[in-house]
């Protein structure tokens, strides 16, 4: 009886629904973005493990671009190589907001980086 259960109530959730690892709903444009990011300089390598990409505010301080590492919640600079904005073949931000792609336990070790209006 709880097989049939778990199973009726997760066919009810919608298909086009992507969960990151806090459990917060994303639009899907956004997790098909994650699902496909490669870093930009190669796009040899996936930017995203589904636990360390996520929207992220994004400031100019000092002439740099800097992001709130999501984690420590402290701020860390972007470095230009991990911009999407200096790509050979730059990808536009999904939803028109900031994305980031950095180590939970490191925000000095950032993959990726989209920017979105106003970054």
């Amino acid at each position: 009886m709880i097989k049939a259960i778990i199973l009726s109530v997760s066919l009810l959730i919608p298909i086009q629904e992507h969960r990151h690892p806090d459990g917060v709903v994303q639009d899907p444009r956004v997790a098909e973005f994650y699902e496909t990011w490669r870093e930009p300089q190669t796009r040899k390598t996936y930017c995203c493990s589904k636990q360390d990409c996520y929207s992220a505010e994004v400031r100019l301080r000092n002439g740099r671009r800097e992001y709130l590492h999501k984690w420590s919640g402290q701020w860390f600079t972007l470095p230009d190589t991990v911009l999407e904005a200096y790509s050979p073949d730059p990808r536009e931000s999904p939803d028109g907001g900031n994305h980031v792609c950095a180590n939970p336990n490191n925000g000095n070790l950032v993959y990726c980086a989209v920017l979105g209006e106003g970054g």
